[in-house]
């Protein structure tokens, strides 16, 4: 027995040592941690911290134009998504909330007269506190207009808010709710072009993204799914082109939507499409990757008159590539956002790496409005790795904890392996009040704890 349980520590080790921490992480995965965006991050211990634009309160502070650094708005959060107007943020108890602008009829207020042609006049409240929006939940997504989407525990997938080129997943006009209380009203009670109430479109879904005007999701069987406009950043075409989803790949591991698109295969070859392409019309640009991001920042090419766009690839050895796979920036990296949050707040380009340091890459517009880094510049520490169960991230909790380890607790996939390990003397934590989970193992640690296991032989002579 004793040889079976030394077997499985050393095939657990020798995987937590060479295997990136994000080996598992999806777009918005299910169940998994996001822990970087546009102007946030969630910290060690599940505060979601955000800058930025505060016009709508989406700092979760009271209303004015810009918020310098960041300033926590939330305990509890494992994942969140943002725009320049909203937060979407997912708690450790799967229910969901947004900041900011959202079409809820908490928010809901309509101004008392209408306009000459007789539409009514109407805008939405701004306050610093969060709404909740739905429970059982273990995935969020925004997209730019904004268009929100949650994934629900048994793969049912919900959307709301702006419509816009059938973003949502249905266009209203041939599809999606017909119950009057899911829309956005008029004074005299005149169906409006914003969904208030979270309305199912998919099952069977276990990845989900949001875009600019579309939105993508990965089913249970890796097949990719599609619905919104394709036009995009190219022609500004809102026209919607698949009103419905629509399966357009097979074999999908995971996706990016922005105004670019994106997805990494099962056997990791990286693939984008987009600026107001046909979307089954997808261009390789890299092997070995886990994950791509891409950024609406793009170089028009004076020959075809199309944007070139920068798409980040992290691949599977944990480096992180700019410039479409084609130049190497960071080792030991755990994720990477890149996006165009919108004009309130430029580009933006965010790298965690694995010893929890939030770096802004030269160029980002990471603090102050309108001025761009000139160089990498750490901008956060003790952030929160992505791609880990919801588990791995909470405010401590003395009554749970394993060990006396303040970062391992009873609901922790690792719990029962800690418990065994410190009683079978093997190892003993980081600190007295550490075990460091996230911790990379060296060589001499895991031979170390392998020697242990086998009762710490003497060698018969020197």
């Amino acid at each position: 027995m004793k040889k079976v349980l030394s077997l499985l520590l050393a095939v657990t080790l020798v995987f937590a040592a060479t295997v990136p921490s994000c080996a598992y992480f999806d777009s918005h995965t299910g169940g998994q941690t996001k822990t970087i965006g546009a102007c946030g991050y969630i910290d060690e211990d599940g505060g979601l911290w955000l800058w930025g634009p505060n016009n709508w309160c989406q700092c979760g502070q009271e209303k004015c134009s810009w918020i310098d650094t960041p300033v926590k708005a939330m305990d509890h959060v494992v994942a969140f998504d943002r725009n320049e107007h909203c937060v979407i943020a997912l708690k450790d108890d799967g229910s969901v909330w947004t900041l900011g602008l959202d079409y809820s009829a908490e928010r809901q207020y309509i101004k008392g007269y209408q306009k000459s042609d007789g539409k009514a006049v109407y805008s939405y409240a701004a306050t610093p506190d969060p709404v909740k929006r739905l429970d059982g939940c273990i995935a969020v997504a925004v997209g730019r207009l904004p268009e929100f989407a949650a994934l629900k525990k048994d793969g049912s997938l919900y959307t709301w808010g702006d419509t816009t080129g059938g973003c949502l997943g249905f266009d209203t006009a041939t599809g999606g709710p017909t119950d009057l209380s899911y829309f956005a009203q008029g004074k005299s009670g005149t169906k409006l072009g914003e969904i208030i109430k979270p309305y199912k479109i998919m099952s069977g879904v276990k990845a989900i993204a949001m875009g600019k005007y579309m939105g993508m999701a990965v089913k249970t069987d890796n097949s990719l799914w599609y619905w919104g406009s394709a036009g995009w950043f190219g022609s500004y075409s809102y026209s919607p082109d698949v009103d419905a989803p629509q399966k357009i790949l097979d074999g999908v591991t995971q996706m990016c939507a922005g105004d670019l698109a994106g997805a990494v295969k099962t056997d990791g070859s990286a693939w984008i499409w987009g600026d107001g392409k046909n979307f089954t019309k997808r261009v390789k640009i890299a092997d070995n990757v886990l994950k791509i991001s891409s950024s609406a920042e793009g170089t028009q090419n004076p020959a075809t008159d199309a944007y070139e766009y920068d798409t980040y690839v992290l691949k599977k050895d944990g480096t992180l590539w700019a410039k479409n796979g084609t130049v190497k920036l960071y080792d030991n990296v755990n994720d990477v956002h890149s996006d165009f949050g919108g004009f309130e707040f430029g580009t933006q380009t965010l790298v965690l790496l694995n010893d929890g340091r939030l770096i802004a890459l030269k160029g980002s517009e990471a603090y102050a409005k309108g001025e761009k880094l000139e160089k990498d510049t750490v901008i956060a520490e003790h952030v929160a790795l992505s791609g880990k169960p919801f588990s791995s991230i909470h405010t401590d909790d003395a009554a749970t904890r394993v060990g006396g380890f303040v970062d391992v607790h009873e609901n922790d996939w690792f719990a029962k392996s800690v418990a065994w390990a410190v009683d079978k003397g093997i190892t003993s934590g980081t600190s007295k009040n550490t075990f460091s989970p996230s911790k990379t193992c060296s060589v001499a640690e895991i031979l170390t704890f392998l020697w242990v296991s086998q009762g710490a032989p003497q060698p018969a002579s020197l």
